[in-house]
């Protein structure tokens, strides 16, 4: 779990350094603030949309590779040094292809159900719409992360279970912290807004650190109970004998 831990601290504390680093182009700022121009409010949607979009993504891939590398590692020590490497190397590699699937995934479907009304009207509570996003992008880091973590080929799927269903609590998590203790920030976005009088910084590191927190803990647990199980069976196997 530590290490789910660590990562999932340095993801949140990579969003708040790149979580904006994609934003308008300088002649969009210049329609935008200028105040006698005509805005094209279509186009200047379609730029919304594509920085989200980017910036999500880019975040959800640094996550996957931070969580899952460095749970891929911690597998691997148990073996070798070798293998502790081969893990990391994975693990970063299927992280940051989760994350990055995961990001695309999550606000594309965020977007849809905005667009479409769908589950509640985005008007009044789009938090709702903001859990089905982060669960999407947890849910594909926690696959990736379970399937690093499996001491045994024959669990891989058990775990990479177990790893989506703690990626989406994780994300649910998150968003009820996020909307209880930090009340200021806007949750109702899969990844918390940058705004100077917001606690964004906080929230941005909560949405790293909580879901990976649970992601964690909850494939320990199912690693630990295979483990268990098939000592179990060789011991059996051996008093047979």
């Amino acid at each position: 779990m530590l290490a789910s831990v660590v990562g999932g601290a340095g993801a949140g504390y990579a969003s708040a350094l790149h979580g904006d680093t994609f934003t308008y182009p300088e002649e969009i700022l210049a329609v935008i603030y200028d105040t006698n121009s005509d805005v094209d409010s279509q186009e200047v949607d379609q730029w919304d949309r594509k920085i989200l979009r980017n910036n999500t993504t880019l975040c959800a891939t640094i996550a996957g590779a931070l969580v899952v590398g460095l749970m891929g590692l911690v597998t691997g020590c148990f073996n070798s040094v070798i293998a502790a490497i081969r893990g990391l190397v994975v693990g970063v590699f299927a992280g940051s292809v989760a994350g990055a699937l995961g990001g695309l995934a999550g606000t594309f479907v965020w977007q849809l159900l905005i667009d479409n009304d769908i589950l509640v009207n985005a008007s009044s509570d789009s938090s709702v719409h903001a859990a089905m996003a982060n669960g999407i992008i947890w849910g594909a880091i926690g696959i990736a992360a379970g399937g690093a973590s499996a001491l045994e080929k024959r669990a891989r799927i058990q775990h990479a279970i177990a790893g989506a269903v703690a990626g989406v609590l994780g994300a649910c998590a998150f968003l009820l912290v996020a909307a209880s203790l930090l009340i200021s920030t806007k949750t109702e976005l899969p990844l918390p807004s940058k705004m100077d009088d917001t606690a964004w910084f906080q929230a941005r590191i909560l949405w790293g650190l909580l879901p990976a927190a649970v992601i964690g803990l909850l494939v320990g647990r199912s690693v630990a109970t295979n483990a268990a199980a098939s000592q179990r069976l060789e011991t059996e196997c051996s008093d047979k004998e």
